[in-house]
């Protein structure tokens, strides 16, 4: 009778199976981590063509305007230099149109829309060489004829419209990207963990394997100590670094989802510290005019100079790269620190699309000792604060890109006043606010007396110069919460929240006389005195809708027109009042 002996494992067998298992764990981790880097460049490339089209989609705008500007400036002036901008305009929208081809290529969507703006584009410039050249062979008014059929308009409402869709499906695409980027960094994460977990398990199995067989392989257990060592060492070096995934995720999300620039500002100063812990800093934003920094927040108790000052006085600015300084007597010591003295600092430059828009300082919480500068900002650390730099450059991009959308999209560009637009969609805002809390509104139409005459006889330049002004005025005299808007041509509303009919009167009344004394100078030259009529209605005395409130106040305006002009004048109130 024979009996089967179970070989048993030898302590070599049983290391080599751990660390074998451990390997393919590792491998596996590898794999997951390699396709999601692979995923995150993938995205990063949509993303900036994705910038490039809306950058590209919000010039076109200014570059169409340029050529209809100078048009229209052949036309009133009759001398070539007015068409320096309409040339120049040609040349930039004809280059933009280049780039959005190939950025649009390949995709049938976007081609499809690329092709359709293309041909408004294209109609509209050639309005505009035909107003140029009926111009030059039929004269003024054939040119004025040309222009007032409505056509160039029509063309600039598609042109406007077809590039919003386009910039809207953009910013959709974005969001799109940023939750794909969050799904990948997320499924690394988990996965790192798990491996992690697994791998930290099954060593600890071969440490007791070793423990049990000490006496005679003590050799072998600190080669599995060293070994041990170094993978747990990596295993936190990958979850360090899955955790500051995690957190770029998280202040990308958060800044993308901000509205306006102050409030990402805020997101960055209370996020920074949890990203780059130990740190404190600032934030400095470039002026539009280029010509200073200023700080637009802070965090922690950094030693900072000047609030406010010129580009150059930082080297990361004028480099256009990272600028780390240990020693501050260093050569390469930023002037804007000023006297502050900092054991060490890390200057970040903020750049987009090719263009400086800000910085970021960095300093450490507390002064370390001279053997720990090194420790405080490893190479590591400074290519984590690279990246931070880079998801704040671009958000910061893109809210400003997106306000000055939002910006064009309600002002008027001859006054800086709102447009019409704006002004019925807040009428009736303001208008339900007052019926919830049962207090006043008045809303004023207001008229330049003999405007008409006015431009007829000086010309439309001074005709736009005088609007001008008056838009200066009325800037001027409206309180924090009024909305002043062209209403159309010379005819403008201003909407007085909890103001009622004796107040909207008096203020009037200041308004009509500061309009009197308006000096207004057109080339040197002296456009004379303007005057202005103004008819006021109120809710709830007059109505409590939008369209009965500005037809009051438009009735009011012309009794004011048929009483002589230059005054102020009240709606008639009906007799039954609306109940409010």
């Amino acid at each position: 009778m024979s009996i089967a002996v179970r070989r048993r494992w030898t302590v070599a067998e049983k290391l080599g199976a751990g660390f074998g298992l451990a390997l393919l764990v590792m491998l596996a981790v590898g794999v997951v981590s390699y396709h999601t880097i692979g995923i995150q460049v993938e995205t990063a490339g949509r993303v900036a063509r994705t910038q490039h089209i809306i950058a590209h989609l919000a010039e076109l705008g200014s570059q169409v305007a340029d050529i209809e500007s100078g048009a229209r400036g052949f036309v009133i002036t009759f001398r070539e230099s007015y068409l320096e901008p309409y040339y120049r305009g040609i040349d930039r929208v004809n280059s933009t149109m280049q780039e959005l081809g190939n950025l649009t290529e390949g995709d049938p969507v976007k081609g499809r829309q690329f092709a359709e703006l293309k041909s408004f584009i294209d109609a509209r410039v050639a309005l505009a060489r035909r107003v140029v050249d009926v111009r030059r062979n039929q004269g003024f008014d054939a040119a004025v004829q040309l222009i007032q059929a409505g056509r160039g308009k029509q063309l600039m409402d598609e042109i406007d419209r077809r590039t919003g869709e386009m910039a809207g499906d953009e910013q959709n695409l974005l969001l799109q990207s940023e939750v794909h980027a969050q799904d990948s960094a997320r499924r690394t994460f988990y996965s790192l963990v798990v491996g992690g977990a697994l791998c930290i398990l099954i060593l600890s199995l071969a440490g007791v394997i070793i423990f049990r067989d000490m006496d005679r392989k003590k050799e072998a257990e600190k080669a599995l100590q060293r070994a041990n060592a170094e993978l747990v060492q990596s295993l936190s070096k990958l979850e360090q670094h899955s955790l500051e995934i995690s957190r770029l995720s998280e202040i990308g999300d958060f800044l993308h989802s901000c509205q306006t620039t102050d409030e990402a500002y805020r997101v960055i100063a209370q996020s920074i510290p949890r990203v780059i812990p130990g740190t404190s800093g600032a934030l400095g934003i470039i002026h539009p005019s280029r010509n200073v920094v200023e700080l637009a927040v802070a965090w922690g108790e950094p030693q900072l100079g000047e609030s406010i000052f010129p580009p150059d006085d930082c080297w990361a600015l004028r480099r256009g790269r990272m600028n780390y300084v240990e020693d501050t007597g260093s050569p390469l010591h930023c002037k804007h620190l000023g006297g502050a003295k900092p054991a060490g600092y890390l200057c970040v430059p903020l750049m987009a699309h090719g263009e400086a828009l800000g910085l970021m300082h960095l300093q450490a919480d507390r002064r370390p000792d001279a053997g720990e500068l090194s420790s405080w900002m490893p190479e590591a650390r400074q290519r984590l604060s690279a990246t931070v730099g880079d998801q704040i450059a671009l958000a910061v991009s893109n809210l400003k890109l997106r306000e000055a959308l939002r910006q064009q999209s309600v002002r008027d560009p001859l006054t800086g006043l709102f447009n019409r637009r704006y002004m019925e969609e807040s009428l009736g805002l303001e208008l339900r606010r007052a019926v919830r809390s049962s207090r006043p509104l008045s809303v004023l139409m207001l008229d330049l007396d003999h405007f008409k005459r006015f431009n007829d006889s000086l010309g439309h330049d001074a005709g736009d110069t005088m609007l001008k002004e008056f838009g200066t005025v009325l800037k001027g005299v409206i309180r924090q919460g009024d909305i002043a808007c062209r209403y159309g041509g010379e005819e403008f509303v201003l909407i007085l929240p909890e103001a009622s009919l004796k107040v909207s009167r008096l203020r009037a009344e200041r308004l009509r006389e500061s309009v009197k004394h308006l000096n207004v100078q057109n080339r040197g030259q002296g456009l004379g005195n303007v005057t202005v009529s103004i008819g006021i209605a109120a809710f709830p005395e007059h109505g409590g809708d939008p369209d009965t409130l500005l037809k009051a106040a438009d009735t009011a305006l012309y009794s004011a027109k048929e009483a002589g002009r230059d005054r102020v004048t009240l709606a008639p109130i009906p007799e039954m009042s609306p109940n409010v």
